[in-house]
């Protein structure tokens, strides 16, 4: 018989009719089981076979049926499946539902859903208008697959792109390992009188600071040795830590000075990655004390988003001007100083940008 089909957000919904001749169900033996053809239906684009399949069994002395829907695939399938009879009004009657079931067919051969003691034999008679025709006997499966709705699609490529990047993060780790490494090395920096190795190519993709050192007719190319004296080594070292590796450490130095010195070597050396993630630092660690110092560190470096997340607190605290932790430094920068004072003065409009 065909099968009609509804699918819906979650749910994906089946229906089957089994007609069969009421004679083989009388002749029926406990033990013995009725099968309906194998059927097919397909959800998620999985294909899956079905079969309906019907048996006896005596419980205090009245034979009752059990019916049961087996699968047979590869796949994973979460249902519930509903039977009921067919009358001569063709109105399902006798309705009964499993509960919703998860079986995983890799590791096995077929699936079961069954409710036991469906009904008596003797129910199914003409009295109760379940015999059509001559002889036949007509039941109906619902079968509710639970399919991978949008929600769950999203969940599972969320977590492919999460074991991904793990992925590329761990192939990524490997080259943090290269770094102050002899092997391969071609190129060396002195910082507080401490040696760095490090590898051309490598610094040259991250900045066209680098690229520019390495290419011209510089000291830096002939003698492969590069002196840095406007930096600490631990901030430089965490500079090429993320040109390697795409990360930073800094908490065994202090999180907001160095990542506020970081800030002045990725601008320095052209390094956006590094510049942004010091920017999410600072911003992270940005209160009314430090709103000023940032406020001109921001200017000094050209970082506007920044510059406007101390300008906004400042001006939230502008009924407090005088206890605003060394808002007189802003005297030696006018142009910052008119732009808080402007900000101030239009208040409500600048809070709304």
């Amino acid at each position: 018989m065909p099968i009609v089909g509804r699918i819906d957000c979650e749910i994906q919904s089946y229906k089957y009719t089994w007609q069969f001749d009421d004679f083989k169900l009388r002749h029926l033996e406990p033990g013995e089981k009725l099968r309906s053809p194998k059927f097919e239906a397909t959800f998620n684009g999985k294909e899956f076979e079905w079969q309906i399949r019907l048996s006896l069994s005596e419980v205090k002395g009245s034979e009752t049926v059990t019916i049961a829907l087996y699968t047979f695939s590869t796949n994973v399938v979460t249902a519930n499946v509903s039977f009921g009879f067919v009358d001569t009004d063709n109105k399902v009657v006798q309705i009964m539902s499993t509960n919703k079931q998860r079986h995983d067919m890799r590791h096995k051969s077929e699936a079961i859903w069954a409710i036991p003691s469906f009904t008596h034999k003797s129910f199914i008679s003409r009295d109760n208008n379940l015999i059509h025709g001559f002889s036949k006997v007509i039941i109906e499966c619902e079968i509710h697959v639970y399919a991978t709705c949008a929600k769950e699609r999203e969940k599972k490529e969320l977590l492919e792109i999460e074991q991904d990047n793990v992925l590329r993060f761990e192939e990524f780790d490997k080259y943090e390992h290269l770094l102050n490494n002899d092997a391969f090395s071609d190129v060396s920096f002195v910082v507080e009188g401490k040696i760095l190795k490090a590898h051309k190519c490598i610094l040259a993709k991250s900045s066209p600071v680098f690229t520019a050192m390495f290419q011209h007719e510089m000291r830096e190319k002939r003698e492969n040795l590069v002196r840095i004296n406007d930096m600490q080594y631990n901030v430089f070292f965490e500079m090429l830590r993320f040109v390697y590796a795409g990360k930073i450490s800094l908490y065994n130095y202090g999180v907001k000075s160095t990542s506020e010195e970081l800030l002045f070597a990725a601008d320095k050396y052209s390094i956006d990655g590094l510049k942004e993630k010091c920017v999410k630092l600072i911003c992270d660690d940005l209160c009314i004390d430090n709103a000023v110092d940032i406020l001109m560190l921001a200017n000094r470096h050209e970082v506007q988003y920044l510059k406007f997340r101390a300008m906004k607190l400042i001006v939230l605290h502008s009924y407090e001007l005088n206890e605003i932790p060394y808002f007189e430094l802003l005297i030696s920068t006018p142009n910052i100083l008119y732009e808080v004072c402007h900000a101030i003065a239009s208040h409500g409009k600048f809070l709304k940008a």
